[in-house]
């Protein structure tokens, strides 16, 4: 559409006429109306069962689908864009002001068509898309540059004719060459080139393959994980929250969780209220920012949310060495100490090493000396995964 715009701007500024590129944006600005005034985007099909479609199976494991989706329920969002459609025919109206006053047809070919490209884009971005991201600006800015470095030396062409204290200064380096030193420190102050940025992800990466197995589930976010099988499809995004709440889709993560047996999870600030409390209910923390780990190397690494299916043991008031815990996920666990091995009692036999336990309730009574104990997932402890220090925590 913005080409044929621009082609029909073209050859009426050719003619020299006046009244073509206003019946252009007319009809065009009708066309968009009436286009966006239809509430049902596919005739004959009904809102619930569409959504619907696209909401279960293997369909909604997609994101470009649960944006599609969420796109076609106008207002499920915080954000009302709504109100952004309207803006076209301006944007049509303003390629024509730019065409009338080219120098000449050719240049207001393609004035006309760069900007109704960049102007059609960011409002279709804006009106259309429910999920905007960084780098859904990528094909719109090197476009758009034309435009800023042509408003930029207006400026600066502006303060040399008004003979400013500026304008000297514009005269011998203009203006766009100070925003273009001004960007460069602000790339170096906020991203400093000599920092790992991704330290923390290929740390985390790192650990969840050494600690997991190829069959073996985790639940993270947004797929961090990479190379292991999420137990839940969705990636926690806000439409996706929405749609929970709003009982368009089912939060069935923690369910998914315990049928599966995933025993590592990742970061859990972007989960739903569900999840984030399953995950800090029945798993440690075997890793964060401040502190970390010797793996099977010996090398110590450091990492950002990384957690295991377990818990700490809490002491029976009745009887110090007696302690009562809850198993949610059934896997494989072992009983720890920091201070050396652990002896004891484990549900009325002999503990002797990693053991299934079922999901439900459980005790342990302690014959070795008195420590700080945790159950955590067997697997994690035989590939030397250990759970933070938690001994500022009055209940351990």
């Amino acid at each position: 559409m913005g080409a044929a715009l621009a082609l029909v701007s073209y050859r009426a500024a050719q003619r020299d006429d006046h009244r073509t590129p206003r019946a252009c944006g007319w009809f065009a600005a009708w066309t968009l109306l009436r286009d966006l005034g239809e509430n049902d985007p596919a005739p004959g099909v009904d809102p619930d069962e569409r959504r619907a479609y696209l909401t279960t199976g293997r369909m909604a494991e997609s994101g470009l689908v649960q944006g599609l989706s969420h796109a076609l329920c106008r207002g499920i969002s915080g954000d009302d864009a709504s109100d952004s459609p309207i803006a076209f025919p301006l944007v049509i109206c303003a390629a024509w002001i730019i065409v009338r006053k080219a120098p000449d047809p050719p240049a207001a070919f393609r004035r006309g068509f760069v900007f109704l490209i960049c102007g059609f884009y960011i409002l279709a971005l804006w009106s259309f898309w429910a999920l905007v991201t960084r780098q859904d600006y990528l094909p719109y800015h090197p476009l758009a540059f034309v435009f800023y470095s042509a408003a930029a030396l207006l400026v600066s062409n502006y303060f040399v004719r008004q003979r400013w204290p500026l304008g000297a200064l514009f005269k011998h380096v203009p203006l766009p060459a100070f925003i273009a030193a001004g960007e460069i420190v602000a790339i170096i102050i906020l991203h400093p080139f000599w920092i790992d940025g991704g330290k923390n992800e290929t740390n985390l990466l790192r650990a969840t393959l050494t600690l997991t197995s190829p069959g073996d589930y985790v639940l993270d976010e947004k797929g961090e994980t990479v190379f292991r099988q999420r137990c839940f499809g969705p990636i926690w995004e806000p439409f996706v929250m929405e749609r929970i709440r709003r009982g368009l889709m089912i939060d069935n993560a923690v369910k998914n969780c315990i049928e599966k047996r995933a025993c590592v999870a990742t970061n859990r600030k972007d989960m739903s209220l569900a999840a984030e409390h399953f995950v800090e209910q029945n798993f440690l923390p075997v890793g964060n920012h401040h502190q970390g780990l010797f793996t099977k190397d010996r090398q110590f690494v450091s990492w950002q949310g990384l957690w295991v299916a377990g818990g700490f043991l809490k002491r029976s008031q009745e009887d110090p060495k007696r302690f009562d815990f809850n198993v949610v996920i059934p896997a494989p666990y072992q009983i720890i100490a920091r201070e050396g091995g652990v002896s004891g009692m484990l549900d009325g036999t002999p503990y002797t090493g990693a053991r299934f336990l079922a999901p439900g309730k459980h005790s342990f009574v302690q014959t070795s000396n008195e420590s700080t104990l945790a159950f955590l997932w067997a697997q994690a402890v035989d590939r030397h995964f250990l759970p933070v220090d938690h001994d500022d925590n009055p209940d351990h």
